[in-house]
């Protein structure tokens, strides 16, 4: 249901938009300096070998199967061409055969960033150098429910290299991409632990088409126009109102849970979940101040060896957003946030009390960013946002061991409307 959702509202995304006609080397103005992109791409991680607990009476090794995955990629290119932020998700990930034993092994939501020496250009071949925050799932599967192993989740940086070339409005490319730190002890029952040592390197290819949601105001700037009408409405009070905003988000969950470290270690710690970020403000055009309230909510869960745990977080916050500066419309932001959160926490595990509880509190953290903004009479602005909220935390009430929730939020898309300038400025 979330892939799908994901995918109606960037389709709608799209229509606000046109092809992008990519810039050349001489055509650096405010108008072309980001794009949209939206694509697919294909993975292959190359097999490796694992020690099987499962169905033997003592350890075995063997070997796994190449794993291929195929990823929605959502982001764009900045500073005409020289970088590019893109969120990677998984569409189709590996399945496990049934009736046997197997060892599954993908990567979730990653988010990444590419730096070009070279912009990006038609028809010329362009290296680049990149980190991703990947998240990884690796679970050891037998065919009836006593052979089921944990989900281990990890959270690491990945290292990318790659080449692109432009074709159209199309960019290929193809990545080479080597994940940091990945061996690691394995649950093979709620007790014993095996090492795990992965393969580390990934291969891929990705096609992403690019769009441009400005173009079409570049003559009016140049002309002097555009800032000029801005001059004059934001004088009059004219370009204050509401907004509206909603975006696709990843959050990583940094903290470690004392509760499943001393009960049940096997589950591991809550790490990575995807969200709509939904928002409801309003801005004022001479101070260049936004007040937003957003809204989050998702379920994080992990399950392991007869054992489940399900934590609900909403959050419901207010943050003002401080537009500092205006780099060829580039205009980083950065202010306070403030969210009343409600974490519904569920634990059940066989031959155990279950645990439910609800945890309430005000939390405080960070919200910053950037819009891409030629101008300031667009009735729709595309905003990249981070939201840092630390000592997320919350305790079993009944042995007082706690969860550590520290999040980061990261919405590297989010299409932001302002219906009051809707078809009123061009």
């Amino acid at each position: 249901m979330k892939k799908l959702a994901l995918l109606i509202f960037y389709t709608c995304l799209v229509h606000q938009v046109i092809s992008q006609v990519y810039l050349a080397d001489s055509a650096k103005t405010r108008q072309r300096f980001a794009q949209l992109n939206l694509g697919l791409g294909f993975t292959n991680t190359a097999a490796f070998d694992y020690t099987r607990t499962f169905g033997v009476e003592s350890p075995v090794l063997e070997q796994s199967s190449a794993f291929n995955e195929l990823r929605f990629i959502i982001g764009g290119t900045h500073f005409w061409g020289h970088a590019d932020f893109e969120i990677s998700i998984p569409v189709i990930k590996p399945g496990a055969s049934k009736n046997t034993y197997s060892a599954l092994y993908s990567h979730g939501v990653t988010t990444s960033a590419k730096l070009y020496p070279w912009s990006i250009k038609k028809k010329a071949i362009r290296p680049y150098v990149g980190i991703s925050i990947n998240s990884t799932s690796y679970q050891q599967l037998g065919p009836d429910s006593n052979s089921i192993g944990n989900i281990e989740y990890r959270f690491l940086p990945r290292y990318h290299a790659g080449l692109s070339s432009q074709f159209g409005d199309y960019i290929v490319g193809i990545d080479a991409a080597y994940l940091s730190n990945t061996d690691f002890n394995y649950y093979t029952d709620p007790i014993n632990i095996n090492q795990v040592q992965l393969n580390p390197w990934t291969f891929g290819v990705s096609i992403k088409k690019s769009f441009d949601t400005t173009l079409p105001s570049e003559r009016s700037w140049k002309s002097g126009y555009a800032q000029n009408l801005a001059d004059s409405l934001g004088r009059r009070g004219e370009l204050n109102g509401l907004s509206l905003a909603a975006g696709f988000s990843a959050v990583y969950q940094l903290g470690t849970s004392s509760f499943n470290e001393e009960n049940y270690r096997a589950l591991g710690d809550h790490r990575l979940e995807r969200f709509i970020d939904l928002g409801l403000g309003y801005y004022w055009h001479r101070p260049d101040i936004q007040v937003n309230i957003p809204f989050r909510q998702y379920t994080s869960e992990l399950s392991a060896f007869n054992a489940s745990q399900n934590i609900q977080r909403m959050a419901l916050g207010i943050e003002a957003l401080w537009f500092f500066a205006d780099y060829h419309g580039f205009v980083p932001f950065i202010g306070p946030s403030v969210s009343y959160e409600t974490m519904d926490v569920e634990h059940r595990s066989l031959g155990n009390n279950d645990v439910m509880f609800r945890h309430e509190q005000i939390s405080y953290g960070l919200v910053f960013g950037w819009d891409i903004r030629p101008n300031r009479l667009q009735s729709i602005v595309l905003r990249t946002n981070l939201r840092y909220i630390p000592n997320l935390q919350f305790s079993d009430p009944a042995s007082g061991l706690s969860w550590d929730m520290d999040v980061l939020e990261i919405n590297f898309i989010q299409l932001v409307i302002y219906p009051n300038r809707i078809g009123k400025f061009r």
